[in-house]
């Protein structure tokens, strides 16, 4: 299996959390700024023929994946974004609902 996650993305429901940051290794994790994006999956079709554009576009983007983009347990997720929320670090919060909305 490419990535042992995968499956509890289906099983528990569809929604998923991506937390993205600067943060260097000398630093604890909950001082540095980060976002974090509530999304809900979506499960794109396995189908070659389904989705050709989405397909080529995420091989332009990652050409490396052409190696293994078309085995049974490779697959790509739209993840739409509820909502989103950036923590400058140590208490310093931000709700970003409105600013995607």
């Amino acid at each position: 299996m490419i990535w042992p996650y995968t499956p509890f993305i289906s099983c528990c429901g569809p929604y998923c959390s991506v937390r993205m940051g600067p943060c260097e290794r000398k630093n604890s994790a909950r001082g540095c700024p980060r976002n974090t994006i509530h999304c809900e999956t979506i499960a794109m079709d396995r189908n070659p023929q389904g989705s050709p554009r989405i397909r080529r576009r995420y091989l332009d983007h990652n050409s490396k994946v052409a190696l293994y983009v078309d085995l049974g347990n490779f697959c790509l997720f739209h993840l739409a974004v509820e909502s989103a929320s950036l923590n400058g670090g140590f208490g310093r919060a931000l709700n970003s609902i409105r600013m995607i909305a």
